[in-house]
């Protein structure tokens, strides 16, 4: 996997206490009593991004550290969709704002350091 870095957890407490350090808000893919539609979420901030799986959904211990539940809207007798169709889905929502936003316009949006050490680990750099 050369262009990610891969964080691994048996914990999920300290799981998403990682993770709500390094992002602002924490979404799942839940059906809850209020959940947003996918179009409403402002995928320009810093967030993260939990998905469950088709049969049991998003465990409830984890649930607890999210900000909001979304769903993608659907119709018709189905209202869940296989994991990979729905990342690609939240994730193409995500590029397309973050495009509008102006975030792809060529310039790196990291710290030149961090820039520098990621290019070095992923060997874009010698």
């Amino acid at each position: 996997l050369g262009w990610l870095t891969l964080h691994e957890y048996d914990n999920t407490d300290a799981c998403m206490e990682a993770v709500r350090k390094r992002c602002d808000k924490i979404y799942a893919t839940h059906l809850g009593v209020k959940s947003y539609s996918l179009y409403e979420l402002d995928l320009t901030q810093s967030v993260a991004l939990v998905f469950g799986n088709e049969h049991s959904g998003v465990a409830e211990e984890c649930l607890k550290y999210c900000d909001g539940n979304f769903i993608i809207p659907q119709v018709g007798m189905v209202q869940s969709l296989n994991i990979s169709v729905a990342c690609a889905i939240t994730l193409y929502e995500a590029f397309r704002q973050r495009s509008l936003a102006g975030f792809y316009d060529g310039t790196s949006k990291l710290p030149e350091s961090e820039w520098k050490e990621l290019a070095e680990k992923w060997g874009m750099i010698e």
